[in-house]
């Protein structure tokens, strides 16, 4: 919602209004009980809204699970691909953990494979963007190696 009221450049009225609208499901039977436990007063912005939401679907027992998850993540079995989407996704729990590019940076190195991480060492990468971009890159052709060899393998296999 943040990502089109910033396209749509809303003002804070509009927000709120905006926002009250794409309530659905679950969402908006609370806001509706919200209304009748504040009496019919409705809420004065959309800050006000979005923080009670907030409570109501991110409680602080949730957001700590988040944290240890983040706290927690390794690439294992995942593809750089995918590690990056969660790393991402789960980040936003733990801010202060990744509050500069540099330690976004050896965070998710540290959760990388270890192959990978070796790779990475000799670079002295201290950008997300480069840490990520070389580890893709790395995965791809750890990829191909480990294809290649098992073909090897099949095809000496078979000629005795």
């Amino acid at each position: 919602m943040e990502k089109a009221f910033a396209v749509m450049k809303c003002n804070e009225e509009e927000k709120l209004r905006f926002g009250v609208y794409m309530l659905k499901g679950p969402a908006n039977h609370w806001y509706r009980g919200e209304l009748r436990i504040r009496q019919g007063k409705e809420f004065e912005s959309w800050e006000q809204l979005r923080k009670a939401l907030f409570c109501k679907y991110f409680t602080r027992d949730k957001m700590v699970q988040f944290e240890r998850k983040f706290i927690n993540l390794t690439q294992g079995s995942m593809s750089v691909d995918e590690y990056e989407m969660e790393f991402d996704r789960l980040s936003r729990y733990a801010p202060k953990l990744v509050d500069d590019d540099q330690s976004r940076a050896r965070r998710f190195e540290g959760g990388l494979q270890a192959h990978i991480r070796r790779g990475l060492a000799a670079l002295h990468l201290t950008s997300y963007a480069e840490v990520v971009g070389r580890a893709k890159s790395l995965d791809t052709v750890w990829g191909d190696t480990k294809d290649q060899s098992v073909r090897f393998r099949k095809k000496r296999d078979r000629s005795f």
